[in-house]
């Protein structure tokens, strides 16, 4: 069995710079520049009544908990 790997989703501020490509995906250390985000969650962007563009991440799963520290996991088991 593989090991895990570790993914980290962040908006990508320069997006200015490299057109349609919103998000920074970094897998295992190593950073790829995508346009979209797709894994039981969806990214997302509205922009409000005063002009402000807003991003999101969302998910469908099938339960939740929240520990005694805050710390919200997500999951469908």
């Amino acid at each position: 069995m593989s090991r895990p790997k570790e993914f980290k989703i962040r908006f990508n501020t320069m997006h200015h710079e490299s057109s349609g490509v919103y998000w920074r995906a970094i897998i295992d250390g190593e950073e790829f520049l995508v346009s979209d985000v797709e894994m039981n969650v969806y990214t997302a962007s509205h922009v409000l009544p005063a002009g402000e563009q807003k991003w999101s991440i969302t998910c469908v799963a099938s339960n939740y908990w929240i520990d005694e520290h805050g710390e919200l996991f997500i999951y469908n088991h």
